[in-house]
């Protein structure tokens, strides 16, 4: 038994030599070849996890590979591998010795490094010829090392360690960012717009999305290449993606529609999930700009918009105990997501469907006095449309009970009214003495899109 165990630990030690220097050699070959969508995918933690390491992460300490048969290959092939890439193929190869071994942090050290040598030499490169099939592997290195770093931060998180590495890879991409920004050299400025988005992925995730402003500054230079012209599709819809966030924070709702519109409609077909990502944040600023989605969108997207349905609903209808008890089911991921306040300002456009309706009751009843709306009868508005939630939610008796008693003070409904009409979402005034509101007699009820612009 201990023969063969003997044994079998030998051969895996043999098997995983082996695949080590059909790696090394790949590599090689790639370089001499200047094979620039091969050095990418070989210099990918990914890959070298894959072909040396025989796949995932795993919990296990008992590797058949260390740092020093790891260094003795590198020895091995020194005449082959160009300087530097020869400390480069080391450092991420270690890197993904550390990430088989769930050692995040030392994964994530051992690739800073290996980036460090990259962007050095990277810098150095000045001839067309010698940039751009590099630059495919720049892009993919600035992707592995932003997510090992992610990876180390969470790890470090989880045992109580101070979680530093998404910084450092920020300040390490921002190095990368300017030697492809600032040359003379054309062809390193293609790297550009991946290093933004990554840089953008890093900032949101730290909570410093001040620093996202010098990158949209930096992006709109004359001296940025032509943007529409000169980058692949899925870097410009990450990069119009973000923006749009950026600007749902910025209260930037115009700008936000049209830089997620433009996510959207690029995303592909098959890329539900990004799909996805880019409704989180359109369907609330489309509802901030007083456009309710369509039945056909809801339709098409039934999973990723469901948790906006009673949402939609209850800014369309007034339904105001709907939009609230969908606020508070929601409220943690709204909340996680940036869109709670945003979500919050629609109770504002349900008071004004509600007071509309109110109003065209009293047109009906009172012809003659169809412009004045007395702030009693929206109170009785408010509170049918606060016991509406009983008829979706999902509440106890009792708490049905009390929704039914739910009642708004006429100086708190003459407050929302004078809100109203201070944003123009009504033209009117309000008689604080007569308790009444009167309307404009004509458009008292301007479009939300026309006000917001």
């Amino acid at each position: 038994s201990f023969f063969r165990e003997s044994c079998s630990a030998h051969n895996t030690m043999k098997n995983t030599r082996n695949a080590l220097d059909a790696h090394v050699e790949k590599f090689i070959a790639a370089m001499r070849a200047r094979d620039g969508e091969a050095l990418a995918r070989l210099a990918s933690v990914d890959c070298i996890l894959k072909d040396c390491f025989n796949g995932k992460p795993t919990t296990t300490t008992s590797l058949s590979l260390n740092e020093n048969e790891v260094k003795q290959c590198t020895r091995r092939y020194q005449n082959q591998l160009p300087k530097p890439f020869d400390d480069v193929w080391e450092k991420l190869v270690l890197s993904s010795l550390e990430l088989k071994q769930s050692s995040f942090e030392k994964c994530y050290d051992y690739h800073n490094e290996a980036m460090a040598v990259f962007i050095k030499d990277f810098k150095a490169r000045e001839e067309p010829e010698d940039v751009i099939w590099t630059i495919k592997a720049m892009k993919r290195m600035t992707r592995d090392s932003r997510l090992c770093a992610e990876k180390a931060d969470n790890h470090s998180r989880k045992v109580g360690k101070k979680a530093t590495r998404l910084e450092t890879c920020g300040a390490q991409l921002m190095q990368a960012y300017r030697c492809s920004s600032q040359t003379s050299t054309r062809e390193k400025k293609l790297a550009q717009l991946k290093i933004v988005n990554e840089l953008f992925k890093i900032y949101f995730e730290l909570n410093a999305l001040h620093l996202c402003k010098n990158l949209i500054n930096a992006v709109n230079l004359p001296t940025f290449l032509p943007f529409e012209e000169s980058f692949p599709s899925s870097e410009k819809v990450t990069y119009h993606f973000y923006v749009g966030r950026l600007a749902v924070f910025d209260d930037d709702y115009e700008g936000a529609s049209e830089h997620l519109k433009y996510a959207f409609e690029r995303c592909p077909r098959g890329s539900s999930k990004n799909k996805t990502a880019c409704l989180k944040y359109l369907v609330p600023v489309m509802l901030s700009l007083g456009f309710v989605p369509s039945k056909k969108l809801f339709v098409k997207y039934k999973d990723a918009l469901k948790p906006y349905e009673e949402v939609c609903e209850a800014v369309k209808m007034g339904k105001l105990g709907v939009l609230e008890q969908a606020l508070e089911r929601r409220k943690a991921r709204f909340v996680r997501e940036g869109t709670y306040l945003m979500f919050e300002k629609l109770r504002l456009y349900c008071l004004r469907t509600l007071f509309k309706k109110a109003s065209e009751i009293q047109k009906e009843f009172e012809p003659e006095k169809a412009n004045q709306v007395k702030l009693e009868m929206l109170s009785r508005a408010c509170k049918i449309a606060a016991a509406m939630k009983n008829q979706h939610g999902h509440n106890n008796n009792n708490n049905n009970n009390n929704n039914n008693n739910t009642e708004y003070d006429l100086d708190e409904i003459e407050c929302g009214v004078s809100e109203l009409i201070h944003r123009k979402f009504v033209k009117g005034y309000v008689s604080h003495k007569n308790r009444v509101v009167v309307l404009s007699k004509t458009d008292a009820f301007p479009k939300i899109s026309d006000v917001v612009k």
